[in-house]
């Protein structure tokens, strides 16, 4: 993420001022919060009105962004929804995918990209 200059104050900034991620200063947040039994990654309808699609996504900036990536990758029908429904799942959702498309521009021909233009989820 740091190589590619990953927004991190606008990702920051969707969660809120005064969030901080549970497990933030850590060497391996993921792994901290693996470790916790009571930390879930199952997805959470609770989690989602604040942003986040687990538990495991608050351990760390990278935990929660890597959950993010691989939901609205690998399923974008239900990431729509989510995005439709729920304003800070929508914002991370742009910041991914223009995040993703300055990588590389041809990110804009794969199918979650179009998906996500034909809905109208995707601001450039």
């Amino acid at each position: 993420m740091q190589m590619h200059n990953f927004p991190e104050k606008e990702w920051r900034a969707v969660n809120g001022k005064s969030f901080k991620y549970n497990y933030e200063g850590e060497e391996s947040p993921g792994f901290k919060a693996l470790q916790n039994d009571d930390i879930s990654s199952e997805f959470s309808i609770h989690m989602v009105r604040h942003g986040f699609l687990s538990e495991y996504a608050m351990s760390g900036i990278e935990e929660d962004f890597n959950v993010f990536a691989a939901v609205a990758l690998k399923d974008p029908e239900w990431m729509s929804e989510l995005a439709v429904d729920h304003p800070k799942i929508h914002q991370k959702l742009q910041l991914m995918l223009n995040f993703y498309l300055k990588i590389d521009k041809g990110f804009a021909k794969s199918e979650p990209f179009k998906f996500y233009q034909a809905k109208g989820l995707l601001k450039l």
